[in-house]
């Protein structure tokens, strides 16, 4: 199928912008696997990014292209990824952590405040078994 030059154009720049974002997407699924700071993670995220990445590749150049993968559309992808790690890489990075930074801050408040009243009802049940251990201990001690 013979392409005008204002689609080849339009392909051109629709793959630099799947090579910008994937490489975004990238950074954000290495920024998250850094958090837990699990190398096992890291890689299984790493399988798992670009297995999906070029499933969504191939289903954006089925819909857009026909299935057809033309070289300047996988020249776009690279150029694509090149720009972003040169121009924004730094920025989308320290985006990222600031977000799942936040994100985890918030879940973990959110957790504290739905156990705080479960805590305030085993509070005495506490205090209970701290008393119960220190008399054992002494009637264990007056044994001896």
């Amino acid at each position: 199928m013979i392409l005008s030059m204002t689609f080849q154009c339009r392909l051109f720049i629709l793959s630099a912008l799947l090579g910008i974002a994937g490489g975004f997407a990238y950074t954000f699924i290495v920024s998250a696997a850094m958090i837990w700071n699990k190398r096992a993670l890291k890689h299984i995220c790493d399988i798992v990014f670009w297995l999906s990445y070029a499933l969504g590749v191939f289903l954006v150049m089925l819909r857009v292209n026909y299935g057809e993968i033309r070289p300047f559309s996988i020249l776009g992808i690279f150029i694509g990824m090149v720009i972003y790690y040169a121009a924004f890489e730094v920025y989308a990075r320290r985006i990222t952590a600031f977000i799942l930074k936040t994100a985890v801050r918030s879940i973990s408040i959110f957790i504290e405040i739905v156990l705080t009243p479960f805590k305030i009802l085993l509070f005495p049940f506490r205090k209970l078994t701290i008393y119960l251990k220190k008399t054992c201990k002494n009637i264990k001690s007056m044994r001896k």
